[in-house]
């Protein structure tokens, strides 16, 4: 059994495959130019001499690029890495501003970061899952899919949004081949994701929320594990919503 981690050096990547470590043959954590984060993790998950293929593959582009993602993907089918579980963490830094500010670029650069390159990839993976008859893919979305989303967010939300109309016509096109597809929406999350934010809207959502605090990491990855284990075998095209109680349906 295969996993491929986009955006495995992140913080809910590394978390992920933490959790997850004992359930696959091969986990292939991909990277964009935070390599040392991973070579940690593999140091404490295989030893200190571990070899350079070992169970813990790393695997470098830049999901920004479309020929860096075709040859990535070229790459794991010559070594026979194509994935049986798909998990997508990749977003641009989160970042508040009016959308009469907004420049298309921007907006442009966020959607070939999480929306194309899914897609780029998942027309090579999906195809291989179902000829397999089996397979499971988990993107990550966010709660602002969910009710209300916040003020000045346009850019990151249509982004999202985009994410949660794949992840419905997969799990519609794919399913009865065998394959589920799924999104998990969390709050915002205590990562390094949310640094570049102003202090103050953290506190404030901090102050706001039911529980009083962000959420966790393993809080989320629980959830996509679940996903990716015999338990999430019958949930297919759902957008799970890990709020905390701040968004309710």
């Amino acid at each position: 059994m295969i996993l491929f981690v986009s955006g495995g050096s992140s913080e809910l990547g590394r978390t992920l495959i933490r959790q997850v470590w004992g359930q696959y043959d091969r986990i292939v954590a991909h990277y964009c130019s935070h390599k040392e984060q991973l070579k940690a993790l593999k140091a404490e998950l295989e030893g200190e001499n571990a070899p350079e293929g070992g169970k813990l593959v790393l695997a470098q582009a830049d999901l920004a690029c479309e020929s860096q993602v075709k040859s990535l993907c070229s790459v794991l089918k010559e070594k026979e890495l194509l994935p049986d579980h798909y998990v997508s963490f990749p977003a641009a830094p989160a970042r508040i501003e009016k959308f009469h500010k907004m420049k298309w670029e921007e907006l442009e650069n966020d959607m070939g970061l999480q929306l194309k390159s899914n897609v780029l990839m998942l027309q090579q993976f999906l195809p291989a899952m179902a000829k397999r008859k089996y397979g499971k893919a988990v993107l990550m979305l966010s709660s602002c899919t969910a009710g209300t989303p916040p003020k000045y967010w346009s850019a990151y939300t249509t982004v999202k949004y985009a994410l949660l109309g794949l992840v419905k016509s997969l799990a519609v096109e794919y399913g009865e081949k065998g394959v589920r597809v799924n999104g998990v929406s969390p709050s915002m999350v205590g990562t390094k994701f949310v640094e570049n934010l102003p202090h103050l809207v953290i506190e404030k959502n901090q102050m706001e929320h039911p529980l009083g605090r962000l959420a966790r990491p393993e809080e989320v990855t629980g959830v996509i594990g679940m996903l990716l284990s015999e338990q999430g075998d019958y949930i297919n095209g759902e957008n799970i919503v890990i709020s905390g109680g701040s968004v309710m349906g």
